[in-house]
């Protein structure tokens, strides 16, 4: 019997017997076995893992993919952050354009009255002929105020010598207050030739009367008649706010 039995084994026999042994306890002695986390990927079967074999509370985010678990609740606002540094300063911006005209101002307070043109009087030539104060020019003043005077008088003496004087006259004290330089120069002939000289005049009148008359007086020092004479001049009154200053 033992050589029927061992003329019926065959590699074939063996290989299936030993498959069906293991089938039966393979499982059993793997439980028994195997090695702590020999087990990966690898060794499970597709779907083998199931939610039921899941240990509750032991996944986290990082074990799902993207998308695959529902957006939470808006979280509370949390708190302000601390400031950021200050940036560096931009550069310049570009000039604006030109903006639109305003509206016109206000007309202002008038102003105070300013001076006047000036008024002028030419003299022509004449003697002056005695050492009493003799007019010479005269002009009229077109309004009333306070009046700054002056010109100048060219005086010319055919005498041996002597003194010419002259100055610009204000008006009378019911017409105002007036003030007056005189000037002087020695005049005469040096060799038969005429001598000439520039007499400047300089004065002043306050509180005159719109028509008032300032005047040019001139004298000699009694040189002969007909010897001395303004040749030429001129009076000027020029009108200002205030005299403050008296000569």
């Amino acid at each position: 019997m033992l050589t029927r039995l061992r003329a019926r084994v065959s590699y074939a026999n063996v290989t299936a017997t030993l498959a069906l042994v293991f089938a039966i306890t393979g499982g059993a002695y793997a439980a028994g076995v195997l090695p702590r986390n020999s087990v990966g990927t690898r060794q499970l079967r597709a779907n083998a893992v199931t939610g039921a074999k899941v240990k509750n509370h032991s996944l986290t985010s990082k074990d799902f993919k993207a998308g695959a678990l529902p957006r939470g609740l808006k979280g509370d606002t949390g708190a302000a952050g601390a400031p950021g540094a200050r940036g560096p300063q931009g550069a310049p911006g570009t000039q604006g354009g030109k903006g639109a005209t305003g509206p016109t101002g206000a007309k202002g307070a008038t102003g105070p009255t300013g001076p006047s043109s000036e008024t002028v009087a030419d003299l022509t030539t004449q003697y002056v002929n005695s050492a009493i104060k003799q007019v010479i020019a005269s002009l009229t003043v077109p309004e009333a105020g306070d009046y700054v005077l002056g010109g100048a008088v060219v005086m010319t003496s055919s005498a041996t010598g002597g003194e010419a004087t002259c100055g610009p006259v204000g008006p009378t004290s019911t017409d105002g207050a007036a003030g007056a330089l005189a000037s002087s120069a020695w005049i005469g002939t040096t060799a038969g030739a005429a001598s000439e000289a520039t007499l400047p005049l300089s004065g002043y009148a306050r509180g005159m009367q719109a028509g008032a008359t300032v005047e040019i007086w001139c004298w000699n020092s009694g040189q002969a008649a007909n010897t001395v004479r303004a040749v030429r001049g001129q009076l000027t009154a020029q009108r200002v706010g205030a005299v403050t200053t008296p000569y």
